[in-house]
């Protein structure tokens, strides 16, 4: 069976470190600010274009920046880790920690829109049917940030494509032995079926910067064989049940391999970030060509309900993300889509409705 369509993931969350201060700079850090520097540059265009001022804009951003950060972080932890807001309520401030959610965030930016259009007497319509354009562009760069961090991972594909995400345990097995040079992994060609799940084997090759001795290596396939055999595929665990672990009988060395069964999952975080690139496209373009064919507040109504439509059948091939999801018939994710879906076309079907009265008001008054 071919493995041309497999793909190792191993990126390092961590760009680097800044000298002195020990401070790691991460990807996910970088792309989630460049989701606003680059919101502020398509921002500039559309304000310039329809003759609003720089002034008005650089308060837009701040009011964005503060709902999206505030409202991602309050999400999650209201959301998702609920106990933890009630025994550590100061963790919510944490952001460094990890743990943003996008419906906490449409949710902050919602409101922190209405604080904006209230101060600035702005039509909230006018700036919802723009916005939507930025925040399809967000969704792409904090998607690759997932990414990046090998996290928000998809289900198994149950065949021979997918991504394996090898980050965790290359985590593990550095974590074990200080001296390791290099790590590298290697499909072997050899595909098979293990507790009902497609796996394929996957050949570790570990080089340290120093002749090892066998108990260094036994150390380091113990805890491989812990780290993958000790908890079930819908616990995120990316391999299972090593066999025939050390590879062949090894002996002092400053390489030895290591034999295991990858799991090739969907890679959920480019589905969705593929899916925020194409609303992006789609609805710069009808603000470039058709936004005056449109009634205000539609391209609003649709965007939502295409985003959480997405989302909610982008759930069905990811892994749960927290434990009491687990037996639930819709998750988390699922459940708060379905009112943001339901206020999209109810958007739609109100800007249809208010265009008609006005037309009509238009022509009666004439």
């Amino acid at each position: 069976m071919s493995h041309l369509l497999y793909v190792i993931w191993n990126a390092d969350p961590e760009m680097f470190t800044i000298p002195g201060i020990n401070w790691p700079v991460r990807w996910y850090g970088l792309l989630f600010a460049t989701a606003f520097i680059l919101s502020q540059v398509i921002m500039n265009i559309i304000f310039k274009a329809e003759k609003r001022s720089q002034k008005d804009l650089d308060t837009l951003t701040f009011y964005i920046i503060l709902g999206t950060v505030l409202g991602a972080r309050l999400g999650h932890m209201f959301f998702y880790d609920f106990k933890t807001v009630i025994q550590h309520p100061l963790d919510i401030f944490k952001i460094w920690e990890g743990g943003l959610a996008s419906h906490g965030g449409a949710i902050g930016i919602l409101i922190a829109m209405w604080l904006y259009c209230k101060k600035t007497k702005e039509d909230w319509l006018w700036i919802f049917d723009r916005l939507i354009i930025v925040v399809a562009l967000s969704g792409l760069c904090i998607r690759t940030g997932n990414l990046m961090n090998s996290e928000i991972i998809g289900k198994p594909t149950e065949s021979n494509y997918g991504f394996v995400f090898v980050n965790p345990l290359d985590q593990v097995i550095k974590s074990s032995l200080n001296n390791i040079d290099k790590i590298e992994y290697q499909f072997t060609g050899k595909d098979s079926m293990m507790n009902n799940h497609h796996v394929s084997q996957l050949k570790i090759n570990i080089k340290a910067n120093q002749v090892l001795p066998l108990d260094s290596m036994l150390k380091v396939a113990s805890e491989v064989m812990w780290y993958s055999g000790g908890t079930p595929i819908e616990d995120k665990h990316l391999f299972i049940d090593p066999m025939q672990l050390i590879s062949e009988k090894q002996k002092s060395s400053d390489t030895f391999s290591l034999n295991v069964f990858a799991i090739p999952r969907h890679p959920a975080q480019l589905y969705e970030g593929g899916f925020c690139l194409f609303l992006f496209v789609l609805f710069f373009w009808l603000w470039l060509k058709k936004r005056e064919a449109f009634p205000k507040g539609f391209f609003f109504g649709l965007f939502i309900m295409l985003l959480f439509t997405e989302r909610i059948i982008s759930e069905t091939i990811k892994e749960n993300q927290v434990a009491f999801e687990k037996g639930m018939h819709l998750n988390m994710g699922q459940i708060l889509s379905i009112p943001f879906i339901i206020a999209g076309i109810a958007f739609m079907i109100w800007s249809k409705k208010q265009n008609k009265f006005h037309k009509t008001t238009v022509i009666k008054n004439e």
